[in-house]
């Protein structure tokens, strides 16, 4: 029989659990997780394998088989029905059309095709900033500066949320670039700035990379003590990463602040006409560039080399450097620098008075000059289907989270209806429960009594027994530093009383009396305490924060960050990333 006093309480349960099994119904589909589908079917196995081995070995010499073989990847997912490999497998051909065939707007279709996948199975993902940094750099890389910001700031915003501080500087330096690309130099240093506050505590190389970034921005406004100064940081950061031989150096950030090192120098000595060093640093910048692959910079630096031997009047060595500007912009199709070479070409032959050569790379200028002009309409093409994808992508994100936003606007209304009755049924019975207060007043007043003598027997026989104390101590010890009992993510003060047999009061006093703490608290810094010795065995960063902290006994992440802020002072990737 249910006893009187317990029927308001059952009566709450019994709505609240009513409220939250229609809500995780309404909810389910928007929460559930997704992962790779196992394939299961040898015949399926052999198929995917073989594409895939395709794919790989086709990839580096015929990117158009590679896309042939992924789509025919695609299309084998789409009709076994497995939606997450369908949607890794748009993303790798987004990289393909990206990285081999330089078709932003193919590999931005491809990434709307993965956002569908994503809204269709799982909304959640939506919430990942480096989906909207890829697309931003696809918007930056075709001059489209306002729509890659957007996407930058949502990558942003989401990363605040998530913390996650390494996205949240990458935005930034994306939006510092695209205002730099447009002359806004000033907005562009604020944004730089931002990320290398983002970027203090984390490996040098970043902070080498966000210098380097600003010496840049002082270059463009002609500041050059400025860009001295922070180009010299850069580099002390650049010799700091190097020295530190840290398994998490990137060589191509590396590499990519010696590439804008010399970039910067060449065009200081070029600007304070001590062309002899601006020689040096262009034929620097030649070497950097031809190791890196970036056949653009490597063109940019031989006619920018071509032009000082002219001013200097070195013909011979103009001639030298403006053919391999023009060969190397031929093979790559740099038609802007074809023009300026071939151009440059007609002028020294004409110098040198070989009339036949003179013709021919004027002949050529035209050429070039004409295929600049039906690659600059079909850059404008491509810009506009750019932005019709985004819009795309932008509606397509907009009308998920309208329905989001509809489906919790009625749920929210569902809980206060529930809440409403809850309110009302309550009411009715605390009425009737106050008619009988008066005679279980006195019942209480002699429970609380009772309740205060045991509590100050239980607090002298704890103060006057030393032994108790030290038994208390060394079961604690035990149980904590052998058993590891405070990994089990329910232990409770209860739970650990009974298990070093003694009790309650006793250990409550104990913790408040002779550690001057309480329970949580005491068991929250064993367990950061833990934590910080698997993170320091855990260099290489095998497991995630999640791993972590469920291994050390937390149930939840926030929970875990909330107590490692607490007594560290830091933040758990910050204290990780400081572990050398």
């Amino acid at each position: 029989m249910i006893k009187k006093n317990k029927f308001p309480l059952l009566i709450m349960l019994i709505l609240l659990l009513f409220l939250c099994s229609c809500s995780s119904e309404t909810q389910h589909k928007s929460n559930k997780k997704w992962s790779a589908e196992k394939i299961t079917s040898p015949e399926l196995k052999v198929q995917v394998d073989y594409l895939n081995r395709k794919i790989h070995a086709v990839y580096p010499i015929n990117s158009d088989s590679a896309i042939i073989y992924s789509r025919q990847l695609i299309a084998l997912y789409i009709a076994e029905k497995m939606p997450y490999n369908e949607y890794e497998e748009y993303l790798k051909l987004s990289e393909l059309y990206n990285s081999r065939k330089h078709d932003d707007a193919s590999a931005l279709n491809c990434y709307a095709e993965a956002l569908k996948i994503m809204l269709e199975n799982n909304g959640t993902d939506i919430d990942h900033p480096y989906f909207f940094i890829d697309m931003g750099n696809m918007l930056y890389n075709n001059k489209l500066y306002s729509e890659a910001v957007e996407n930058y700031e949502k990558s942003i915003k989401i990363s605040s949320i998530q913390k996650d501080s390494f996205a949240i500087s990458v935005g930034l330096n994306n939006i510092a670039l695209c205002h730099k690309e447009q002359s806004s130099f000033d907005s562009a240093l604020y944004f730089f700035r931002e990320a290398l506050r983002y970027r203090t505590y984390m490996q040098p190389q970043l902070k080498a990379q966000s210098y380097m970034y600003i010496a840049s921005v002082f270059a463009s406004k002609q500041e050059f003590d400025s860009m001295l100064f922070y180009k010299n940081y850069a580099l002390k950061n650049y010799q700091l990463q190097v020295s530190s031989n840290s398994a998490l150096t990137s060589k191509t950030i590396l590499r990519d602040v010696k590439i804008n090192d010399a970039n910067l120098m060449a065009n200081y000595y070029d600007h304070q006409k001590q062309y002899g060093k601006a020689i040096l640093q262009f034929e620097q910048l030649m070497i950097l560039s031809e190791e890196a692959n970036e056949w653009n910079l490597y063109a940019k630096a031989a006619y920018n080399l071509s032009e000082l031997y002219s001013v200097t009047g070195q013909h011979d060595m103009v001639l030298k450097y403006t053919t391999i500007t023009y060969n190397i912009s031929a093979n790559n199709k740099y038609f802007d620098y074809c023009v300026k070479s071939a151009k440059l070409l007609s002028q020294t032959f004409a110098y040198k008075g070989d009339k036949a050569k003179e013709s021919y790379y004027l002949k050529q200028t035209i050429l070039y000059a004409d295929s600049l002009e039906v690659v600059n309409n079909s850059t404008s093409n491509n810009s506009n289907k750019l932005l019709l994808i985004n819009t795309h992508i932008k509606q397509s994100v907009k009308q998920y989270k309208d329905e989001a936003s509809k489906a919790n606007f009625l749920i929210a209304n569902f809980k206060i209806l529930i809440a409403v009755l809850l309110f009302i049924i309550l009411c009715i019975v605390l009425f009737y429960r106050v008619l009988n207060m008066k005679q279980k007043k006195n019942h209480l007043h002699q429970l609380n009594e009772i309740s205060s003598q045991f509590e100050k027997s239980s607090t002298k026989i704890y103060n006057n027994n030393p032994d108790l104390n030290l038994s208390i101590e060394n079961n604690l010890n035990y149980l904590m530093d052998t058993e590891k009992v405070f990994v089990r993510k329910s232990l409770s003060l209860t739970e650990l009383s009974e298990l070093m047999k003694t009790n309650t009061s006793y250990l409550s006093n104990y913790f408040n009396k002779k550690l001057n703490t309480n329970f949580n608290d005491y068991l929250n810094a064993i367990r950061i305490k833990y934590a910080c010795e698997l993170f320091e065995e855990d260099k290489l960063q095998k497991k995630s924060l999640e791993q972590i902290a469920d291994e050390v006994g937390f149930s939840s992440k926030r929970t875990f960050y909330s107590a490692f802020k607490k007594f560290t002072g830091l933040t758990p990737a910050s204290f990780r990333n400081n572990i050398r």
